[in-house]
């Protein structure tokens, strides 16, 4: 299931949906998009900020993520994804230092990266979220989670 469906009616109405299935919410919903996901049980590994171009085309203005790889392995699956969920709000809140713009961020998109317990699982050994400066790269390597 995609992470849009999870959240409330009204979210999702919002919600920016790419043509591969990656959901980005404005500067307005984001943050309660990232509390109705944690409260679904899902972990926050990242996002990106992104402004929407024509058509189907964006230009990114920042980045938060999250290496959840140690916690995931030795902390009980709420306390991962209460841990998530502040850091990522943290994140949205501190936008301008992600991105250098000031706000308000009318035209700024968040696209979140989660994963459900049972994809950490199968992710189990392996490095579930890598951010280098070859970010679009990275991006098509990690095409096993499950966008947002």
């Amino acid at each position: 299931m995609r992470e849009d469906q999870i959240v409330s009616g009204e979210l999702r109405q919002r919600a920016w949906v790419w043509d591969n299935g990656e959901v980005c919410w404005n500067a307005d919903d984001i943050e309660s998009a990232l509390r109705e996901m944690a409260d679904s049980g899902l972990v926050v590994l990242g996002f990106d900020i992104i402004e929407r171009l024509s058509g189907d085309r964006k230009k990114p203005w920042g980045t938060s993520g999250y290496e959840m790889d140690a916690l995931l392995r030795s902390k009980a699956w709420a306390e991962c994804v209460t841990l998530a969920r502040d850091l990522a709000i943290k994140d949205v809140r501190d936008t301008q230092r992600l991105t250098g713009e000031k706000p308000p961020y009318p035209d700024l998109w968040y696209c979140v990266t989660t994963v459900d317990q049972l994809g950490a699982r199968k992710l189990e050994g392996g490095v579930i979220f890598v951010r280098t400066s070859k970010e679009d790269e990275q991006r098509r390597k990690r095409s096993h989670l499950r966008p947002l």
